[in-house]
């Protein structure tokens, strides 16, 4: 029970904080400073090979609608000496026009796009429902930022932020 007690103060303590490229901060009190990467180039460029989806990949049962990325290709990207990179995922879906409240997020560092899927049940999210129709809209971003990764990271908040590559992907399920 303890434990129970110092997580869930901790996770109030973190409640609300937000990043503003040199220090955490919350409405009441700094957090800590973390400092941007000192010898990160942007000007200094060199290529990388990525493999970048170029579709969807959903699949709907009666009980669930699973949405990833598939049809992955390799592309040429620069990239800043020592920047940090990463990549950001973010997924909507629309009901008759409306704008759901079952976002989809995923922020990590490095350009590596591993596969993996946005889950949303019936159960816990309230799609799919049988004969409704969606519209599904996710963006993937790869960045590169002069702030180094770390939990709580923001993507947009480095002196030295650049959108990589980008990709807005649209698909209708019925």
């Amino acid at each position: 029970m303890k434990n129970r007690c110092l997580l869930l103060l901790f996770a109030l303590a973190g409640f609300g904080c937000e990043y503003d490229g040199s220090r955490w901060a919350s409405g009441r009190s700094e957090v800590g400073a973390i400092p941007r990467i000192a010898d990160a180039d942007p000007a200094t460029r060199h290529a990388v090979t990525v493999r970048v989806p170029t579709r969807l990949q959903v699949e709907r049962t009666a009980e669930s609608l699973s949405v990833g990325f598939g049809g992955l290709q390799a592309t040429n990207l620069t990239v800043g000496a020592k920047m940090s990179t990463g990549i950001e995922c973010v997924g909507h879906i629309y009901r008759d026009g409306r704008l759901l409240p079952l976002d989809g997020f995923s922020l990590r560092a490095g350009l590596d796009f591993e596969p993996y899927a946005y889950i949303f049940t019936r159960s816990r999210n309230e799609v799919p429902i049988p004969g409704e129709e969606y519209l599904l809209e996710f963006r993937c971003t790869l960045f590169e930022t002069d702030v180094p990764a770390q939990q709580f990271w923001s993507r947009g908040k480095g002196r030295h932020y650049r959108i990589l590559w980008s990709q807005l992907f649209k698909e209708t399920i019925k």
